[in-house]
């Protein structure tokens, strides 16, 4: 705890020259306007904190400290500007005196100096928030529920809980990209295992039962079970070039086979009606030059979001606290909320030609083994550059901006003769391989399963560490979400009662039944008050300004209670009560004699 004995100002915001013995006792300071009474209240949270709130933080335009915060006369020397306080901190028994210049606010000089005194002072540099003024209490009460909500959190020092809770989220949902990247790999690992084998589903069953009746054609014994290390070729000898042919005519069947069906899909009618879809509600987004500005406006500010890193603008790189950074990405978007519901509705119509444009990609990977072996180099290059075009144009849908490059792709997708040409003459040739014996047939089989196996198991591993991750991230983020809640519901429903019984103490003599409650939903803090037993209603709404005023006192008493508890020894509260007649400003001292006899 401690009492200001003394207090010297000198060149100061408004004081030339001042010094206040204040003899560890309470005070307040009085006088006609320009006075200099608010000089007094930034002198006393200048030198205990370090900082002036009235020339900082939001709504302060181009105020500082180091240029306003020196008397106009001495703006060209703000190292003579200087506060100096005598007090006595109980805790240590002692009394320090501590000084502040302008030019250097956060060098404090203590006399004498100790570690002790030095973690005193931290505290009160932790807590800026002991002076506020009328302008700064009364938005606890009158402000937005979203907003309250943060003036409120940054009050209790609870603010970084929404930046936590933001960067778990944010961990949780990039983790739920790279589980869906992995399980579709896993998919179509799995779809070209089952197409090698021959089987309609990939269980260990299936597996087995298909490997086993290849592997007594080459007489070798049967596997009883498959486990991560089982090789489904196992004691079969390394195949040479003279035993087998490069090509397993009965997969390079399936796999070109199912090429083919994959291509001659993207000219029949229900994928027709997928891309006139798609086409239309990209083409919505480019309905003007004002719209299509917006999209990308959009598109960038969803790009920040995505690269915030909770500290630095990702564009300009300048320090950002969550709180600032969200709001100003937030109002943004908000204004673009009819552009971000036409984005939402295009990428729900590109989505599913994304999907099949990703299938061919995958179809045309799954046949180039073969086709190596097969088509001349100018057939191949045709292969090979259907390939390329199919993952450019799946990056490109994925992607939606540039529309005009979005809407090229989608104007371009039937499949070219030149492929198919290609696919249809790999199928003559596939068909036109000599047909292996049982036994080499047999080998083949179990040679290509036991290739696509591997595959299958390292993409199954990556998908369930992907799975096992982001279940496990978005559990971190379900539990830090619903513990933090509760527990700021807990402080809520304290505070509530506290801030209750506070304003009914000072109002006993009309509002003795007076009732409030503090409603926490979704990042807001909803605020309604007992208007005479008619209803809760916003403070603004009913209340005169002197209620107003007193709400935000009991308010901010209640808060730095529950804080700071026997900790909350000072405050310096500027025009607080401006609006507060005087039979009720009595009230409110005797209240403060009563409820905070040690600030």
């Amino acid at each position: 705890m401690i009492k200001v004995e003394t207090l010297t100002i000198f060149e100061f915001r408004g004081i030339r020259e001042l010094t206040l013995p204040l003899n560890r006792k309470n005070f307040a300071v009085c006088g006609p306007n320009g006075t200099g009474k608010s000089g007094v209240v930034d002198a006393l949270e200048f030198v205990l904190s370090g900082t002036i709130s009235r020339l900082s933080g939001k709504g302060r335009g181009d105020l500082s400290i180091k240029v306003h915060g020196a008397h106009v006369d001495c703006q060209e020397a703000p190292e003579k500007a200087f506060v100096e306080a005598v007090v006595w901190i109980s805790s240590l028994n002692r009394t320090v005196t501590a000084r502040r210049t302008v030019k250097a606010p956060s060098a404090l000089k203590l006399t004498p100096d100790s570690p002790a005194a030095r973690a005193v002072f931290r505290q009160l540099e932790a807590h800026p928030e002991i002076a506020l003024s009328r302008r700064e209490i009364i938005r606890f009460v009158l402000a937005e529920p979203g907003q309250r909500a943060k003036d409120v959190q940054a009050l209790l020092k609870l603010d970084e809980l929404e930046v936590l809770r933001a960067r778990l989220q944010k961990i949780a949902n990039a983790l739920e990209a790279t589980r869906k990247k992995a399980v579709g790999d896993r998919d179509t690992a799995g779809s070209n295992l089952a197409r090698a084998m021959g089987i309609a589903g990939t269980t260990d069953r299936q597996i087995l039962e298909a490997a086993n009746k290849r592997r007594a054609i080459v007489g070798l014994a049967p596997l009883q079970a498959l486990g991560m290390d089982t090789s489904i070729r196992e004691g079969l000898a390394t195949p040479t070039s003279k035993q087998v042919s490069h090509i397993n005519k009965a997969v390079a069947n399936v796999d070109v086979g199912a090429a083919v069906a994959s291509l001659r899909s993207r000219s029949e009618e229900a994928f027709s009606l997928l891309v006139t879809e798609a086409k239309a509600a990209t083409c919505a987004l480019q309905a003007d030059e004002t719209m299509l500005t917006a999209v990308v406006g959009d598109d960038f500010l969803k790009t920040a979001l995505d690269l915030y890193d909770g500290e630095v603008c990702p564009a300009c790189d300048t320090p950002k606290s969550f709180e600032e950074f969200g709001s100003i990405i937030g109002g943004k978007r908000l204004k673009l909320q009819s552009v971000k519901i036409l984005r939402e509705k295009a990428e729900r119509a590109i989505a599913p030609v994304h999907v099949a444009i990703e299938a061919d990609y995958e179809s045309a990977r799954s046949i180039y083994p073969h086709a190596k072996h097969l088509l001349d180099p100018t057939e191949l290059k045709v292969l090979v550059d259907h390939g390329t075009a199919l993952k450019a144009a799946g990056d490109t849908l994925k992607a939606l901006l540039p529309l005009d490059a979005t809407l090229a792709v989608l104007m371009d997708l039937a499949p070219s003769p030149a492929i198919i040409s290609v696919l249809e003459r790999l199928e003559t040739l596939v068909r036109a391989l000599p047909e292996p014996s049982e036994q080499e047939a047999a080998q083949e089989y179990l040679i290509t399963a036991q290739h696509r196996l591997e595959s299958f198991r390292t993409a199954s591993a990556t998908a369930s560490t992907a799975e096992d991750c982001a279940t496990r991230a978005r559990t971190v983020f379900d539990v830090y979400r619903s513990t933090a809640d509760a527990a700021l519901e807990e402080v809520y429903a304290n505070v509530q009662i506290d801030f209750a019984d506070l304003y009914r103490r000072i109002n006993s003599d009309d509002e003795a039944a007076f009732e409030a409650r503090l409603a926490p939903s979704s990042g807001k803090l909803g605020f309604g008050v007992d208007f005479y037993g008619r209803g809760f209603y916003p403070p603004g709404a009913y209340h005169s300004e002197g209620h107003q005023d007193s709400m935000g006192l009991c308010l901010y008493l209640a808060l730095m209670r529950h804080l700071l508890g026997s900790g909350f020894t000072f405050a310096v509260l500027d025009d607080v009560l401006m609006s507060v007649d005087a039979g009720h400003r009595r009230e409110v001292s005797k209240l403060l004699r009563a409820e905070f006899p040690m600030t």
